[in-house]
């Protein structure tokens, strides 16, 4: 039988498989403490009222990227 054929249920599939997640957790924690750093940085670099004014502008531009998205979505 060939390894295609024998799908998931192979052991070293399942192996492979947790392997991945094991290996992607981590990553996603690496990120996730990158991210909370970075924020920290920024708010002891910044005053309040810059990190307010950062906040709307992202939240502004986001918005117009959906919008734009949405608009050539509905044109096809």
């Amino acid at each position: 039988m060939s390894d295609a054929s024998r799908g998931l249920d192979a052991v070293g599939d399942i192996d492979h498989l947790a392997t991945l997640l094991v290996h992607y957790g981590g990553v996603r924690a690496a990120t996730d403490y990158s991210i909370l750093t970075t924020a920290s940085h920024l708010a002891e670099a910044c005053g309040e009222e810059d990190l307010v004014a950062m906040a709307v502008h992202r939240e502004e531009a986001a918005a117009g990227s959906f919008t734009e998205v949405a608009a050539r979505a509905a044109a096809g």
